[in-house]
């Protein structure tokens, strides 16, 4: 073989390679900011239902104490604790089946409370349509039957994380509303069931946060004096571009509440490289390609580094064993900010802190809010 059809095999192979990784940092970039058009059931597996328990897979998240939602096609379950386990399998009390017929197969483990909060809750409700750029926006109103005359006219507006739908927030509502504070659980653009963006593409917060501006709006109109913004994951960072940018949001919110909340996006992807054992530059590139190709400034998107705008009470509730948001990001956060206090939690990963810590999450919640009731 000659030199120059060596040289020429190196080159078509350094193509070919640079044309792959080309290609899986634009499918990288791209998923990121894609919203699902429908759950994950094959996240986790049922493997055998009967009368009284549902036998799962055993993973992080299906072996963990607490009440949690387990969504498959067609249906949805409601399980309890852990009844026992078995080599690589964990049996579970069924609580409720609320739609659907339980049987094998896929299924999505998670913190989710389907359907709406009459039919999940017991709660009357209202539907209402927030005005913004991209259209309507649904939302729903829980009026609080705790509220007294005594009480300043209180609300929390409620802000779900990627890929999740505003059903995901109403296990919180009770809690909330017990205290006298009224609800807003609002969707924002690209939700399954809401208005799209002109691409239907997040803006990982960047364009979301004019949803939340919208729910302060109708909040004021409706005669709130205080707004508390209680942000999950992505919902997080959302909460932080609204107090970044809102006018209004300043003039109202009085305290923000963040649950595994995704203060820097840059510290989150290059976890998130590392474990999908992808090296540091992948993580690198995709943001650049992101930043290139849908102007996405991941300076804005850290409050870590950089002013966010607000500087009132703010409660942080994470898991130390959150392998989406690493819990260093919050304890990065509350050292430059003051006024920021971190709950740290042992149980709970990822956006089910109040499954797995149910009393201790409300105590916590309910003690920082009362501050202001």
């Amino acid at each position: 073989m000659t030199k120059s059809s060596i040289s020429l095999r190196v080159t078509g192979l350094m193509i070919g390679l640079g044309t792959g990784c080309s290609s899986l940092l634009c499918y990288l970039a791209n998923r990121m900011i894609t919203p699902p058009k429908r759950p994950d059931y094959r996240r986790d597996k049922i493997v055998e239902v009967n009368k009284d328990n549902v036998i799962l897979k055993a993973t992080a998240d299906t072996i963990r104490p607490g009440i949690y939602e387990l969504n498959f096609l067609g249906g949805t379950a409601i399980v309890g604790d852990v009844v026992e386990m078995h080599d690589d399998l964990v049996v579970r009390k069924i609580l409720e089946v609320p739609s659907g017929k339980l049987k094998r197969g896929g299924a999505a483990f998670g913190g989710v409370y389907g359907g709406d909060p009459k039919s999940r809750l017991g709660l009357d409700y209202e539907e209402i349509e927030l005005a913004t750029e991209v259209g309507n926006m649904p939302a729903w109103v829980i009026m609080s039957q705790a509220a007294s005359s005594s009480l300043k006219p209180s609300w929390a507006i409620l802000i779900h994380g990627w890929g999740q739908e505003r059903a995901y927030c109403l296990q919180y509502v009770p809690m909330l509303t017990s205290l006298g504070i009224n609800c807003l659980i609002l969707s924002y653009r690209n939700d399954r069931g809401a208005p799209q963006s002109q691409d239907g593409k997040y803006r990982l917060g960047l364009e979301e946060w004019r949803e939340v501006d919208a729910a302060v709006q109708h909040i004021a109109d409706r005669g709130g004096e205080q707004i508390f913004l209680y942000g999950f994951s992505m919902g997080g960072q959302i909460v932080i571009q609204a107090m970044k940018r809102s006018s209004l949001a300043g003039q109202y919110v009085k305290a923000l509440v963040l649950d595994g909340p995704v203060l820097d996006w840059q510290r989150v992807i290059y976890a998130l490289a590392k474990r999908s054992h992808l090296p540091k530059f992948s993580a690198k590139m995709t943001m650049k390609v992101l930043k290139i190709k849908k102007s996405i400034s991941f300076k804005d998107l850290n409050a870590v580094d950089n002013d966010m705008g607000f500087s009132g009470p703010i409660l942080i509730l994470h898991g130390l064993d959150d392998t989406v948001v690493p819990f260093s990001v919050s304890e990065s956060f509350v050292k430059k900010y003051p006024n920021a206090k971190l709950c740290a939690f042992k149980e709970g990963g990822h956006m089910l802190l109040m499954n797995s810590n149910q009393d201790v999450y409300c105590r916590e919640v309910e003690t920082f809010l009362r501050n202001f009731l």
